[in-house]
């Protein structure tokens, strides 16, 4: 997948998630798109992708979404 033309130059990104294997993931897959310049931001914790909202802007954030606990029936 290409940039369209009228993309920005720069892509900030803020990726906020406490687990590092999906933190790496996910920018892995974004440092594979050609054509797209990113500048990424990665947070293990809300209150520091808080923090990074209060301080700048980004075009795109990714925030990791709780998981209910799962009993012993369930799993």
């Amino acid at each position: 997948m290409m940039a369209p033309e009228n993309a920005p130059s720069l892509l900030h990104v803020l990726i906020a998630d406490p687990e590092p294997e999906r933190r790496l993931i996910l920018k892995e897959k974004l440092a594979d798109i050609p054509g797209w310049k990113i500048d990424l931001q990665l947070c293990a914790a809300a209150e520091e992708a808080l923090a990074q909202l209060d301080l700048r802007f980004f075009d795109l954030v990714f925030l990791a979404h709780p998981e209910p606990v799962r009993g012993a029936m369930e799993a």
